[in-house]
């Protein structure tokens, strides 16, 4: 298993790989187009039948202000979010990054204009998880799914 960290503009491997993966990375593309160029780099670079699996904030979110485990998210102008990291103690803010709230819509179409289909799952707790923190601390990310699994594969 190879890991490659790198950005659509710097990403210079050679080769395919089966699979890439993101993690809060889609929602930070500056606007459409910029969206469109993670999936063309990463179609680019995956074997026929690879799958790209991506976190991003879901586009379905609308539980704006209220607390979530440690989290809270601000609606801005436009598709534009606050995600404020809160402190599991005190509630401070910790750190608030300005976001992209991306429809199903643009993804689909971002992807599919780079000959990519999707898919959506929701994100749920692990077990594990869950015992380690407990229900009541999930639950609010259970109901309102700040998260969504983006999985996107070549045809």
């Amino acid at each position: 298993m190879k890991y490659v960290v790198a950005t659509p503009q710097t990403f210079a491997e050679d080769g395919t790989f089966d699979a890439a993966t993101s993690v809060m990375v889609l929602p930070y593309a500056s606007d459409f187009d910029d969206l469109r160029l993670f999936f063309r780099n990463t179609k680019g670079h995956l074997a026929v039948g690879g799958k790209f699996v991506s976190t991003v904030f879901n586009p379905l979110f609308s539980a704006f202000e209220r607390n979530l485990m440690v989290r809270r998210v601000k609606k801005l102008d436009g598709n534009l979010v606050r995600m404020e990291f809160l402190n599991e103690v005190t509630g401070a803010v910790e750190m608030n990054p300005i976001l992209h709230q991306y429809s199903k819509e643009e993804y689909e179409s971002a992807a599919a204009q780079e000959g990519m289909k999707c898919e959506w799952k929701k994100l749920f707790a692990q077990p594990g998880a869950v015992s380690q923190k407990g229900e009541e601390f999930w639950r609010p990310c259970h109901e309102t799914q700040p998260y969504a699994l983006l999985v996107a594969q070549t045809q």
